[in-house]
């Protein structure tokens, strides 16, 4: 029988910046806000983007957001509740 360890989780985040569509090709947007979808069973994780707790305590369905960050790539992670 598998076993599923809560920490640390992969997860689905959707990036959102606003006005990119009508921005010009050359320009790149200086914010964004990330929204973290939990669909993990059964799970109550802590929300982490870039070290730093966004929400804790998550159930799965939770969508969490949005979250304000800077321009360039960001680590989104869930860990298990408690333990960020």
């Amino acid at each position: 029988m598998l076993r599923r360890r809560p920490t640390p989780f992969v997860l689905l985040a959707i990036l959102a910046a606003g006005g990119l569509a009508s921005a010009p090709a050359q320009a790149r947007p200086a914010s964004a806000q990330v929204f973290v979808l939990h669909g993990l069973p059964g799970v109550v994780a802590d929300v982490v983007v870039d070290g730093r707790t966004s929400r804790t305590r998550a159930t799965e369905g939770a969508v969490v957001g949005p979250i304000a960050v800077t321009a360039g790539r960001h680590t989104v992670s869930l860990v298990a509740a408690g333990r960020a």
